[in-house]
């Protein structure tokens, strides 16, 4: 059971449990409502406590040990549950229970944040209520960036009442920024609260326009529209952060629209542009575009006849191609608007006049348009004939037959030509000491009659044949060049070894005479009046066994000395023409040599004469200017054997050295060349 005693002078009393469990104290009066603190004595932690009224009617109760009661009403019974056996509890009144109520103008306390409404503000001019309570007339807010430090205050802050606030976004209220805590203060009392993070400023604009914009084509309209969206529904402007666009063409803010006709040549812009929402908030993308134009002009190059009828045109292309790829090029001819098109350079012009001056110009084209047109290439004139091989130099065509073949007039006024026709060059003599060959003959007509449309056969003559080796077998002459009618002579062949006073050993007569070997080394060959000069003569004293030098086109084969070395050289070629050899070399670079045999500017030379070895004298004479052959002999500028000489010089080959078994050199080929104005 349950025991009560009162404390005296005061409202309050003790509760002795003697035998724990759920026991009821009867008060000796009633006690009055009121809060009453509790101490329990074995601090009993899991105490109920239940207070009666005289009428049988709950007026409080605790549980869990709790330290303090609140009477309703007044009561005479306590009741304990769970108590511990010989606890004593003492119930100490502390005052008369009074209801709290919400007081909204308690300025003395801080103010409190109920809600916010919206929470985002995500355009310029949104506003929020506050409410909650003990809002002073001056109270402040502000807004705090998620930096927790930076401080941003309201466009405006309306107080309403002590419980309600209207606050309207700043200007600047950056995403980036977010959320923000809000902040409001009493300035007087400087107490505040805090709503943290309790407002966001919306989101940033979405880009949908790519970032590369369309190409904008010089002297054409242009226009394009570009768009970003807001996730908040706000309105989007553009503007220009930096760079700029071509010349005339502008941004419309409102629209996006991009638009306006440039006059800009083919450059490349970058752009950076702003889409910014009704809340300021903006996102920056950077654009590209380019303009467009018809490329550059192509430089022009040289120009290579073809044929009488066709030409080609090199070129290099623009520095410029407009920013767009260039698809062709086309080459367009002064007279007759002749055209060729390609890819690249050089470009082939056919259906050209035969006969006729040309010039020529080139364009590029893209997907824009055609270029203006190169400057005009050098003049060329097309050859009135076809035949050979051809090229133009000093007011003259050349054409060259370095192998057979017809020579025909494509122009009615082209009615006669020059021709220089040289002969095949002599084989040297073999079996050592053999005589050098002669030169082909050269023949030159200053005016051979042609007629338009009548082909002229040009026959190019053979070199001879050197032979491998042996002596007392006759050297054979250089073939015979043949232009229509008109017929340069084979060199002459050498004479060759062991052949005594007959026949083999002596020079052979030809275009160029042959020299003889040092058998009968004072007989050598002849050559055709007009057309090449006669060998030298050898000789066969104890001092030195040489045959004689060939003849050339420019003068007579070297007579051997016995005293003198070198002597028995092959004449020189003959100078004439240096002019028309100058002016076809470029057409004769796949011939070895040749253009080293020339460049002295003489054609035709002699074969030089072999000479034995073992005599202090004897030498192997070296091949006259303009493609002879040097002679053989170790004494002398080349091996034992007789040199060959260089193809379409018509130069003689050189005599054989030494054994009796060498070999004299082989001719050269013959040549021809037409040339007129």
């Amino acid at each position: 059971m349950s025991k009560a005693r009162n404390i005296a002078n005061n409202d309050s009393f003790t509760v002795v449990t003697l035998t724990g469990g759920s026991k009821t104290a009867t008060l000796s009066r009633e006690f009055p409502p009121g809060i009453y603190t509790i101490e329990s004595i074995n601090t009993d932690a899991d105490l109920e406590i239940y207070l009666g009224s005289t009428a049988g009617v709950s007026v409080g109760y605790v549980t869990g040990g709790a330290k303090a009661i609140t009477a309703t009403g007044s009561f005479k019974y306590v009741t304990t549950n769970n108590a511990n056996s010989s606890d004593a509890i003492i119930f100490s009144f502390l005052s008369e229970a009074q209801n709290l109520a919400t007081k909204t103008d308690a300025y003395w306390a801080p103010p409190t944040i109920t809600t916010v409404s919206p929470s985002s503000l995500p355009i310029v001019d949104d506003t929020a209520t506050i409410t909650g309570t003990n809002f002073p007339s001056d109270v402040s807010v502000k807004f705090r960036k998620s930096d927790d430090s930076t401080l941003v205050t309201p466009k405006s802050t309306v107080r309403g009442s002590s419980t309600s606030i209207i606050v309207t976004r700043p200007d600047t209220f950056a995403t980036g920024d977010a959320p923000y805590d809000l902040i409001v203060t009493n300035p007087t009392t400087t107490l505040s609260t805090t709503l943290s993070n309790g407002v966001t400023a919306g989101s940033n604009p979405t880009w949908v326009t790519s970032a590369t914009l369309n190409n904008a084509t010089k002297n054409s309209a242009f226009s394009q529209t570009i768009s970003a969206t807001d996730p908040d529904g706000g309105t989007v402007s553009y503007s220009v952060v930096s760079g700029a666009f071509p010349t005339s063409i502008t941004l419309n803010s409102s629209t996006g629209v991009i638009s306006g006709t440039t006059a800009d040549n083919a450059a490349s812009y970058s752009i950076i542009i702003a889409a910014t929402d009704s809340g300021g908030n903006a996102t920056n993308r950077t654009f590209t575009m380019q303009t467009l134009t018809v490329p550059g002009a192509p430089t022009i190059g040289a120009v290579t006849l073809l044929s009488s009828s066709s030409a080609s045109v090199a070129f290099t292309a623009p520095a410029s191609n407009g920013n767009s790829a260039i698809t062709s090029y086309t080459v367009t001819s002064s007279t007759g608007s002749f055209t060729g098109t390609g890819s690249s350079s050089p470009i082939t012009v056919s259906g050209l006049a035969a006969g006729t001056s040309y010039t020529f110009t080139v364009t590029a084209t893209n997907a824009v348009g055609t270029s203006s047109a190169s400057s005009a290439s050098s003049s060329v004139t097309t050859p009135k004939a076809t035949g050979g091989t051809f090229v133009s130099s000093g007011g003259y065509t050349y054409h060259v037959f370095s192998s057979s073949g017809t020579f025909t007039p494509v122009v009615a006024g082209l009615t006669s030509v020059q021709v220089v026709s040289i002969a095949g060059g002599g084989a040297g003599g073999a079996g050592g000491g053999g005589g050098g060959a002669g030169a082909g003959g050269l023949l030159y007509n200053a005016s051979y009659a042609v007629s338009n449309g009548v082909g002229v056969t040009a026959t190019i003559g053979a070199g001879a044949a050197g032979l491998a080796s042996g002596g007392g077998t006759t050297a054979q002459n250089g073939s015979n060049s043949v232009f229509g009618s008109s017929t340069a002579t084979g060199g002459g062949a050498g004479g060759a070894r062991l052949g005594a006073a007959d026949s083999t050993a002596i020079g052979k007569n030809g275009g160029s005479g042959g020299g003889p070997s040092y058998n009968n080394p004072a007989t050598a060959g002849t050559g055709v009046s007009g057309q090449g000069f006669a060998g030298g003569i050898g000789t066969d004293g104890n001092a030195a066994y040489q045959g004689g030098g060939g003849g050339g086109t420019g003068a007579v084969g070297g007579s051997a000395n016995a005293n003198v070395k070198l002597q028995n050289y092959g004449g020189a070629g003959t100078s004439s023409y240096s002019t028309w050899l100058s002016a076809i070399t470029p057409l004769m670079s796949s011939v070895t040599g040749w253009s080293t045999a020339t460049s002295s500017g003489t054609i035709g030379g002699g074969g030089g004469g072999g000479g034995l070895s073992g005599y202090p004298n004897s030498s192997g004479g070296p091949g006259g200017s303009g493609g002879g052959a040097a002679g053989g002999n170790l004494n002398g500028p080349s091996s034992t054997i007789g040199q060959n000489a260089i193809s379409n010089t018509g130069g003689g080959g050189g005599g054989s050295g030494d054994s009796p078994t060498s070999g004299g050199g082989s001719g050269g080929s013959g040549i021809i060349i037409v040339r007129y104005a």
